[in-house]
């Protein structure tokens, strides 16, 4: 009897571990699929605000790191702007993070996600603390940079076509 009751115990031990590794796996593929639907945004994109053309350009470097730049030149071709960027995803969440003409960084979190469009918010930061990326068809990206400067709320949107 107390080897039945001992068999019991180890199966019913063995069932949970099982089952909530499965639970963590399913998650991981989860969290997967939302750094996974961000897939569109690799290519190179250019656009135009007034005599200023822009450019972004993003390149997946693993299956959790993507790497891109953006920068915008003036009527005479010069950089005037540029910034560094990643999407990462690190552990259960999906990062975004921008160095500002390499100094000062940003980070948002990953809040939305379809096959058409990303949202990465952070409240705590001043401008932007949101960023909106859509894609409303295959050629096109428009990107919305949201937040409050000095108390001020702000949104710029920028469209870009494919390179």
């Amino acid at each position: 009897m107390k080897i039945f009751k001992l068999n019991i115990s180890l199966i019913a031990l063995i069932l949970i571990i099982i089952f909530s590794g499965c639970d963590t796996q399913e998650q991981k593929t989860e969290d997967m699929g939302k750094f996974n639907k961000l897939g569109w945004m690799e290519n190179i994109w250019r656009g135009k605000q007034g005599d200023a053309k822009l450019y972004e350009s993003w390149h997946k470097k693993n299956f959790r790191l993507m790497e891109g730049i953006s920068y915008t030149t003036d009527q005479n071709n010069r950089r005037v702007y540029s910034q560094d960027m990643r999407i990462e995803q690190n552990n259960n969440q999906v990062y975004y993070t921008v160095k500002l003409n390499g100094n000062q960084q940003q980070t948002l979190k990953l809040t939305s996600v379809t096959d058409t469009s990303a949202v990465f918010e952070n409240q705590d930061e001043g401008f932007p603390s949101k960023v909106i990326y859509r894609h409303p068809d295959s050629d096109s990206m428009i990107v919305t940079l949201e937040g409050e400067n000095e108390g001020t709320s702000m949104d710029t949107k920028l469209s870009y076509e494919r390179d």
